[in-house]
């Protein structure tokens, strides 16, 4: 199991020679799913997924790996994954209202 709580049978499945332990040990911004694709893993329809790794690339969050646990996100971490869960949720005829959404939230910074 090497540390990956995953046995060989899941390990042996590959995309572009990468299995999913690995790739989940990956940074957001370096599996490239979605329209940002061209990193470490190309699959040009990874669907509601991919939407969703694009959304925690565009709150800020691609730095993350799929396999840290959420208790040890920070706070803003949190609120921003929470966000992008109700934001992404197939709910419709609702009004989100965020009081005060950038308190705790650590600031990005941008290259541009």
């Amino acid at each position: 199991m090497r540390g990956t709580r995953l046995n060989s049978a899941a390990r042996s499945s590959k995309i572009t020679g990468i299995n999913i332990a690995d790739a989940c040990a990956m940074q957001i911004n370096d599996l490239g799913v979605g329209p940002r694709a061209g990193r470490a893993i190309r699959r040009p329809s990874a669907g509601h997924a991919g939407q969703t790794l694009d959304s925690f690339v565009e709150i800020g969050l691609g730095y993350l790996s799929l396999d840290r646990p959420s208790g040890t996100l920070s706070g803003g971490e949190a609120q921003r994954t929470k966000m992008i869960r109700h934001l992404g949720s197939s709910l419709t005829d609702v009004t989100y209202v965020f009081d005060e959404p950038t308190v705790g939230l650590h600031p990005t910074t941008s290259s541009g």
